[in-house]
């Protein structure tokens, strides 16, 4: 849900995924 940057993100509905 959080709009960060991780790999992986901090929750799959996350807006980036790089």
């Amino acid at each position: 849900g959080s709009d960060q940057v991780g790999t992986p993100p901090s929750d799959i509905k996350s807006t980036n995924f790089d």
